[in-house]
């Protein structure tokens, strides 16, 4: 372990603090140099003989971690994340002014979609902090989201606790994050009881699952396809629910929400006119 502390710190030394972040985050999971790293490693192997080791040395020693030291096992260190987030850190994320959310890593390796993609599972407590954070056992997870690593950054997340949580059970989901860090804070605050900043628009707000029976409700449809109850957002609405299904007039998706003038509309869609008023919303 000491000799691959002494290779990280000279060739961080070597590189300059950015470049060698940039060294960091680039390494592969399972091996191998891009073309830029084979240059620079050549560069610094002419100039420090002594470090001139093969790959998996060197593997591990850009996957110690920023925050936690070499203490860490290499399997539990994210080479490709800015802030090298290990399983078990505990963070602050800002949600609205004096209010944030506690979230767990729960994971981290590549993405189970694809393998080449680094992400962290984040596990979200069920509380808004307005103080300091709790010093006691988290509360319970209210949601999962496989994050871009990134966000730890660009969200400017404040590490609370470094890995050291104990078991905490599944969560009801594990929900997806596909876009950016504003749409997995809209996600996290609706899940708090916040309201939304940035995605406000029926897609992002449409509940998932049928209020009478539990099935996961398809999107673009008004009806539980299980039990053919309404969803809850078409609650007063009824009157544009068909019993046939046709196809979207924007966009051609299937869907069952008819309006007076016969015109079918992706269910999300309709909900959206009814709120800026271009349909008529009965009394």
């Amino acid at each position: 372990m000491r000799d691959l502390e002494a290779l990280q710190q000279a060739l961080a030394t070597f590189l300059g603090s950015d470049r060698f972040r940039k060294f960091v985050l680039y390494t592969r999971p399972r091996g191998g140099l891009r073309y830029w790293q084979e240059q620079e490693w050549r560069r610094f192997t002419a100039a420090h003989p002594e470090f001139a080791v093969g790959e998996d040395p060197l593997g591990d020693a850009v996957r110690i971690c920023e925050l936690h030291g070499p203490q860490k096992p290499p399997q539990q260190v994210l080479q490709f994340c800015p802030s090298l987030a290990c399983s078990g850190d505990v963070y602050l994320i800002p949600l609205l002014q004096g209010k944030q959310a506690l979230a767990t890593v729960l994971d981290v390796g590549s993405a189970p979609w694809d393998r080449h993609r680094a992400v962290m599972l984040v596990g979200a407590h069920n509380c808004i902090i307005t103080g300091a954070p709790p010093t006691d056992s988290p509360p319970a997870l209210i949601a999962r989201y496989w994050c871009c690593c990134s966000f730890i950054e660009e969200g400017n997340w404040s590490l609370v606790t470094p890995g050291t949580t104990g078991p905490f059970g599944p969560a009801s989901s594990a929900n997806p994050v596909w876009g950016t860090h504003k749409l997995f804070l809209d996600d996290l605050r609706q899940h708090l009881g916040l309201e939304r900043q940035t995605y406000k628009r029926a897609e992002f707000t449409f509940s998932t699952n049928c209020k009478a029976c539990g099935a996961w409700l398809y999107q673009g449809l008004a009806r539980c396809p299980q039990c053919r109850a309404i969803r809850i957002e078409f609650d007063g609405l009824e009157q544009f629910v068909s019993d046939q299904l046709g196809c979207c007039c924007l966009s051609g998706a299937v869907s069952d929400v008819r309006d007076e003038n016969g015109n079918y509309y992706w269910a999300p869609y309709f909900i959206d006119r009814i709120r800026a008023g271009e349909v008529r919303s009965p009394v």
